[in-house]
């Protein structure tokens, strides 16, 4: 099963860097990559392995990449919300599933992975609910995550172009995959807080190969991989470490 991980994560990365184009920047983080889109100066796609959580780092601490130019990245580490309320500063790799080390958790505060988010979906909608049952298949399954934006043509949300120099994507999207089953969802990035309940999160399941064709990035996984759409999302309940389905 680790071996067929190792070939799964090196599929996805090397389809992934070898159609898109030219401005992408691929950053190596500790314990994440990203795939930044220098046009739109933030990330297009992440991906990280998960295991067991085994640690409770929790320092936060906002900051550029030192090590990309500045025309690449988010001009400003103040709030969204200091702009236009009802947005937070969304992570894609939150620091709560890479906090056993401060190493991993601290680069996790880089403005390279964080996005305009809206506030209910990053705090208790559908984009809460995945990292949820992310923290509790962790305990049981090696997993291996992956996703990005939908920068999409919606201006009405493009609150923090001037202030920090990027567009609000409309899409956001998430898969976890462990052995040989996945689940993905594309989710609306919107605060209507209708459309982002995290009793929703069923409407938001789709297939690898559909949200690679909306998303413009070929993620070429075995096919019977890519055509996985489960009805409903996998039901998960757990308390601590304790988990069970």
């Amino acid at each position: 099963m680790v071996f067929r991980k190792i070939i799964f994560t090196f599929l996805i990365i090397f389809s992934v860097s070898a159609v898109l184009h030219a401005d992408i920047i691929i950053r190596a983080y500790n314990g994440y990559t990203l795939w930044i889109d220098t046009e739109q100066r933030g990330p297009v796609f992440f991906m990280y392995n998960i295991g067991p959580d085994n640690g409770n780092y929790n320092k936060r601490n906002y900051k550029p990449d030192p090590w990309l130019d500045s025309e690449f990245q988010q001009n400003d580490f103040g709030t969204y919300a200091s702009i236009h309320q009802g947005w937070d500063l969304g992570h894609l790799v939150p620091l709560n599933h890479l906090d056993s080390y401060r190493e991993t958790a601290a680069a996790t505060e880089y403005l390279t992975d964080i996005v305009p988010q809206a506030s209910y979906l990053n705090q208790r909608g559908t984009w809460r609910e995945t990292e949820r049952i992310i923290e509790c298949l962790r305990e049981e399954y090696y997993l291996t995550i992956f996703g990005g934006v939908i920068w999409g043509d919606d201006e009405s949300n493009d609150y923090f172009i001037e202030s920090h120099g990027i567009k609000t994507p409309d899409f956001l999207w998430k898969a976890i995959l462990h052995d040989d089953e996945v689940i993905a969802w594309l989710m609306p990035n919107s605060d209507d807080t209708d459309l982002t309940r995290a009793d929703r999160l069923d409407d938001y399941i789709r297939s690898i190969d559909e949200i690679s064709e909306q998303a413009f990035i070929p993620i070429y996984l075995p096919g019977f991989i890519r055509e996985q759409k489960p009805e409903i999302t996998w039901k998960i309940d757990c308390t601590g470490n304790e988990w069970k389905k």
